[in-house]
This record gives structure tokens, sequence and C-alpha cells, in this order.
């Protein structure tokens, strides 16, 4: 009878704690970096909530980063996969969002230089715009003739075809 006897996994090195240990501490710093709506959406525990806090507070380049190491020591303690997915998923969100920007700014403007089938590919991805409405708004573009006026009727363009993005 023969036993299988697992191997003990080889000690850490010196340099991979060191790593793993900036790598907790840049994690903490984009939490401190984070707005105050996006950062209450994150997994965390309330002690690293208040350091956290604490640090956004802070003003003085020697306090703040004496408590950005006390947040990468806190970080070093917990498992970071909880915060990680949450900051991914913030990024995702914020990619979407500037895809969602160019695809507006796209269709604005396709609609002014009287591409025809700008308006086939806004009526498919967003089947509630109003056609007439549409219409006006690219025609007052081109009625337009100070710069001013055209700066403005091409952003109420802009506007309208976000909002129906957004409704849709």
């Amino acid at each position: 009878m023969s036993s299988t006897k697992e191997k003990p996994s080889p000690p850490i090195s010196r340099t991979q704690k060191k790593r793993v240990a900036k790598e907790r501490q840049q994690l903490g710093e984009r939490l401190v970096a984070l707005p105050e709506e996006q950062l209450g959406g994150i997994p965390m525990p309330a002690e690293l909530a208040e350091a956290v806090a604490d640090a956004r507070k802070m003003r003085k380049h020697g306090a703040r980063r004496r408590q950005l190491q006390r947040i990468g020591a806190l970080m070093r303690q917990l498992d970071p996969t909880p915060i990680e997915r949450a900051l991914a998923r913030l990024a995702q969100g914020d990619r979407e969002a500037v895809r969602r920007f160019r695809e507006v700014e796209r269709w604005r403007d396709a609609l002014l230089a009287g591409e025809g089938r700008a308006m086939a590919d806004i009526r498919q991805r967003c089947p509630s715009v109003d056609d007439a409405r549409l219409a006006g708004l690219v025609a007052a573009y081109q009625r337009a003739q100070a710069v001013p006026a055209k700066r403005k009727a091409a952003r109420n363009l802009f506007r309208y075809l976000r909002d129906a993005i957004a409704a849709d």
C-alpha cells in the first residue's frame, strides 16, 4: 500500500511577499481615489472603510502616505477578491458609458452630415425614437447660420439621442 502524501507548498519568498504587499497597497490607493458614491458600493470591513475615509480627508503628504501604508497593512489581512471584483465592475461600467457616449457622437455626426443610413441604425437601436423630433433637430442645425446656434442645435441633438439610448 502506498500512501500519497501531498508535498508542502514552497515557502513564499521575500520578493513575492513584497510584491503582494505593494499590490494590496495600490488596491487601497485605488479605493481612496474613488468618488464617494462609488466607494459605497465596495464591500469592505468597517475598519478598512474608516481608514479609507480618513485618508480621503488628509492633505499633508506625510500623513497621507502613512495612512496609505496602514490601508495596505489592513488589505494584506483580508481577501482582496471581492474588492477587486467590485472595482472591475466599476471599470466595466465606465467603459460602457464611454462606448455609449461615442456611439451617440457618431450618430449625431452622421445625421448632421446627411447620412441616410444613420436614421435606420438609430431606429434599430432605439425603437422609441421620434422620427419627427429627430428630423426637426437636424433641420434646426441646418437652418442655423451662426456658429453658436449650430453648436446649440448639435448639443440638443446629442442630448436627445443620449436620452433615447438611456430610455431603451
